[in-house]
Parts: structure tokens; C-alpha cells; sequence
């Protein structure tokens, strides 16, 4: 389409717009979960989009004092667009939010081949606005398991070796809540997790395994000692490592590596993609590259009305 008559970007609130939803994701943003409606839903938030021709942005927002915010939600690492996701039209989307939202900070799938501008920006009517490459890990199931297993660094197989001595057994029957408390009693006790973070991803994962769509993965020790867990949630040709946690027991069994390394051979031959959803901690992220998972930036946006 010409970019002279390209749709001027409209905003509508979430139940405006639903009858549209299904179309732009046929387009194009099926394969992450966040943009179902049915994941959004479970989180029982105000949201709405600003929409054009081919394609929609998703935000949540609220008001906080006399001012309203736009956001990405708990739970959610990048939401939309939903659509054709093409770099013209997201940038003219992203210009067209609107400036009754004094602060905005969502995130969003990167157009391919687009490198968004960086730093802070001074735009019209006092606004301060920046664009963020953010990071995020995925291995293509392209390949046989064996094919993929040989891309492990040399650290992963030394877990996997080590979890093999460890007497590790695997379960699929246990909860999302067994999750949620031993992340508290471990991981979330070492890091400064934001309040609503848990009862966020506590609702979406029990609404995914109400669907058919999200399963729990653990891992127990001898004496019924809990190691490691995940929570995977499917979505077209993608699976989602979405939440895990591992007690000090599983930091020295190589459970987690073991666990994933089983979700990885489970998910051959029925996923095009395994998604580690992250990371920005540079451990973390080393230890998913040590899968052959590859870097596949998305995009933080920022918008402040200083005046």
C-alpha cells in the first residue's frame, strides 16, 4: 500500500475490537500465545490497540493518580502486533497511540529486517519516547533430535551427564501452584520479583491447562525431593518454556538442563520453534544458547509526556 494512503491509526477498547481479532491474527502473530484473546482474558485487565489497515498493537492500560498509563502486562514478554507486522505501518501505529496516555512502556514482536532507532528522542508536545531491542532465545525443531543434541555446548552436556547419575524422575501431573511455591521458596527469594508477577502467571497457566494448551513438567530426586519444573505452553508451531523454578537440590543435579533437554525431544517433530522467552541476565541467556538456541531480539517502546 502507498504510505500516503495508509489508514490514519485508530484506537478502540478491547471489546470493540474483538470481532476483528481473529482476522489479524490469521495474518499474521498465532504462533505467541499472549495475542489469544483467551490468555489476555485470564488476566482480567482494560486493554484496547490502536489498529490500521493490516494490523493492530495490543496495550494494556490503567490509571494511576489522575494519569493513565499503557503497558505490557505481568505475564506477557512481547504482545503483538497482531496482523501483517510491517515496519511502516507499526511505526505509524506506535505514533498514533493516544496522548491521553502520559506513559507508555510495552513490548512487541520486531518487524524481520527492521532495526528500530536508539536512545531517547524528544518528539511533539514535550513527549520522550526511545526504542529497546530486548532479547529472547529460540531453537528451530527443524532437525532431528540428534541433529539438534550435537549443537549442545560442552557446560549442557556435562549437566545432562550429571543429572544421569542423580536417580531424576519424571511427572506431568503436578500443579501450576507447586510451581508458584517453590519459585517463592527458592528463585523467589533471591531476586526482586514485582508484586503481581505470580498471581499473573498462576492464572494464565492454569487457563492454558484448562485449554488443552499448557502442561507442567517436573522433576523429583530420591525421597520424593522436588528438583526442577517448567510450565510449556503450545501455540501453532511454537512451544513456550513459560515458567520455571528449581530448588538447591536441582542446582547441583542438572535437573533443569535434563528437563529441558526432555521438553526439547518431546517437542521434535510437532513444533517448528522451542522459545526460552528470554533472557536479559547474561547467565541465563548463556545457559539457553548452550541448547543451540538462537537470538531473536523483540522491542521495548517508551513514551513520556514531560509537560
Amino acid at each position: 500500500m502507498d504510505e500516503g494512503a495508509r489508514m490514519k491509526p485508530a484506537w478502540k477498547d478491547s471489546e470493540a475490537l474483538k470481532s476483528q481479532w481473529s482476522q489479524w491474527l490469521r495474518v499474521g502473530g498465532g504462533d505467541q500465545p499472549a495475542n489469544h484473546l483467551n490468555y489476555i482474558d485470564s488476566l482480567a485487565l482494560r486493554w484496547g490497540a490502536v489498529y490500521g489497515e493490516a494490523m493492530a498493537l495490543p496495550m494494556a492500560w490503567k490509571r494511576r493518580w489522575l494519569l493513565r498509563v499503557a503497558y505490557t502486562p505481568f505475564a506477557v514478554q512481547q504482545w503483538g502486533p497482531v496482523g501483517s507486522c510491517d515496519a511502516a505501518e507499526l511505526k505509524a501505529l506506535v505514533a498514533g497511540i493516544p496522548r491521553r496516555f502520559t506513559k507508555v512502556d510495552i513490548a512487541m514482536r520486531q518487524p524481520q529486517g527492521w532495526q528500530a532507532p536508539t536512545g531517547w528522542h524528544w518528539g511533539q508536545r514535550g513527549r520522550l519516547s526511545r526504542w529497546e531491542s530486548l532479547p529472547n532465545h529460540e531453537l528451530p525443531l527443524g532437525q532431528s533430535y540428534e541433529a539438534i543434541h550435537t549443537n549442545y555446548s560442552k557446560q549442557c552436556l556435562r549437566n545432562l551427564k550429571k543429572a544421569s547419575k542423580a536417580d531424576l524422575q519424571a511427572f506431568e501431573q503436578d500443579s501450576p501452584t507447586l510451581l508458584i511455591q517453590t519459585f517463592q521458596a527458592n528463585q523467589g527469594s533471591k531476586y526482586d520479583v514485582p508484586s503481581g508477577y505470580l498471581s499473573a502467571m498462576s492464572q494464565v497457566m492454569y487457563q492454558a491447562m484448562h485449554q488443552g494448551r499448557g502442561k507442567v513438567l517436573t522433576l523429583y530426586g530420591p525421597g520424593n525431593q522436588l528438583h526442577a519444573g517448567l510450565f510449556l505452553i503450545q501455540s501453532q508451531d511454537r512451544v513456550v518454556m513459560l515458567f520455571s523454578c528449581v530448588t538447591e537440590a536441582g542446582l547441583t543435579s542438572g535437573a533443569m538442563t535434563h528437563l529441558i533437554d526432555n521438553a526439547i525431544i518431546d517437542a521434535v517433530g510437532r513444533y517448528d520453534l522451542f522459545d526460552f522467552e528470554g533472557s536479559k541476565a547474561p547467565g541465563l541467556a548463556r545457559f539457553y544458547r548452550g541448547f543451540g538456541a538462537k537470538l531473536v531480539p523483540y522491542l521495548r517502546f517508551q513514551r513520556y509526556a514531560l509537560l
